[in-house]
């Protein structure tokens, strides 16, 4: 009877799911952002795909429940007053409140000069890039994977004050 469930009680005194997954999050080369900068313009920045296997594709990492993900989550609904996730029809939890951005690639448009990573990185440090006109700003480096040079962001609007504090 007991073998299924696994609660816990976390040092806020809210009851925890041991068997909570965390939330799929997007996942985005940076020379792809800075395409879709040039194509659509940088307010509106990078396009998502309509709702299907190409949109859900864009989900491939996972945050894993951890006391950060927990704080995020309560200062989403606080400031933005709107849900942190969705599910799909499987039970998989979903949220657009932190993407990740890869620097793995240069940017070569068809004529024009190549941009290097570097200036990619320095461009979206600096200024920080929009997803379908909302803008995403520096969260933190992956501190799990530091040699592929992975970089969290997160939506300003509702995180400003958490990652100006990182």
């Amino acid at each position: 009877m007991w073998d299924d469930f696994h609660p816990a009680i976390n040092r806020h005194n809210t009851l925890v799911d041991l068997n909570k997954k965390g939330y799929r999050i997007i996942s985005i080369e940076a020379a792809d952002i800075y395409e879709h900068e040039q194509t659509n313009g940088v307010a509106v920045g990078y396009k998502m795909p309509e709702k299907g296997d190409a949109y859900f594709c864009l989900f491939k990492n996972v945050l894993d429940d951890s006391l950060d993900l927990i704080e995020l989550e309560k200062s989403y609904k606080r400031i933005c007053r709107k849900k942190f996730a969705f599910q799909d029809k499987y039970g998989n939890s979903y949220t657009l409140a932190v993407i990740n951005v890869k620097f793995n690639y240069t940017y070569k448009p068809e004529e024009g000069k190549l941009v290097k990573i570097k200036e990619l990185r320095e461009h979206f440090y600096e200024k920080g890039f929009n997803l379908d006109g909302v803008h995403y700003v520096r969260y933190k480096r992956s501190a799990g994977k530091p040699k592929e040079d992975i970089r969290i962001r997160c939506r300003a609007s509702c995180f400003a004050p958490i990652a100006a504090e990182k």
